[in-house]
């Protein structure tokens, strides 16, 4: 019994450093609830419930964009553990490393826009929900996510730019389809709404550009694990 105890401290007290790395942010996010329902109007239950519960809508509101989601969470846990990977086998190989890294927290940084569209609601994180600029104002609106659209397009030709060497040794094709169908989703944003077709039209393409993107990380992290394993 004394060397079961004994055994079950010595595994735990190994992985105390990477349990931390898990339950302090989690807990500081439940931190982090508990301050905004103290200190601002915005109830607990705004926060932690499901957002279909909150609105009283169909559990199959959103469905499309929701399976986007979850192939953008693949697609950054593909990136992320492909990273780990390369560093639990080959220390010198710091160029992958850092490319499935970034890769990992540009496609995460997708995910949380997506997931809260924090480029279509720019203007109230700027000015606050009161001001509801997206009514008042839609020129300034859209002056606000072509911003963000600006910042990410940035992002990725930086991005590409510094691992070019590496992109150009996976199979690029599939990251190109995934940049024509975002740009056609995109096309499709601008023009009205009542135009025939137009959601689908555009979900549709996201949806395309989000598994072709994920389709590449896979395709990329098979390539390089294959030279590891």
């Amino acid at each position: 019994m004394k060397q079961l105890i004994s055994s079950v401290f010595d595994s735990f007290s190994k992985q105390i450093h990477g349990l931390g790395k898990v339950y302090v942010p989690i807990c500081s996010i439940i931190f982090s609830v508990w301050l905004i329902e103290k200190f601002s109007r915005i109830s607990v239950y705004e926060l932690v419930a499901d957002s279909n519960e909150i609105g009283r809508i169909a559990p199959y509101a959103g469905a499309v964009s929701n399976f986007g989601l979850l192939l953008l969470c693949c697609a950054a846990s593909i990136c992320f553990f492909s990273s780990y990977l390369i560093d639990a086998n080959n220390k010198h190989d710091e160029k992958w490393k850092l490319f499935f890294k970034c890769s990992g927290y540009f496609v995460l940084l997708l995910l949380i826009d997506d997931t809260f569209q924090l480029h279509e609601n720019f203007s109230t994180l700027l000015f606050g929900a009161d001001a509801n600029i997206s009514v008042t104002d839609h020129k300034l609106q859209n002056i606000l996510e072509a911003t963000v659209f600006t910042l990410y397009v940035s992002l990725f030709f930086f991005y590409g730019f510094y691992f070019r060497k590496l992109i150009y040794r996976t199979e690029i094709l599939v990251l190109i389809l995934a940049l024509v169908f975002f740009f056609m989703s995109l096309v499709v944003d601008v023009l009205p709404e009542n135009m025939k077709g137009h959601y689908i039209l555009e979900e549709g393409f996201k949806l395309l550009g989000i598994a072709s993107l994920m389709t590449y990380y896979v395709k990329a992290c098979y390539q390089k694990a294959k030279k590891l394993l």
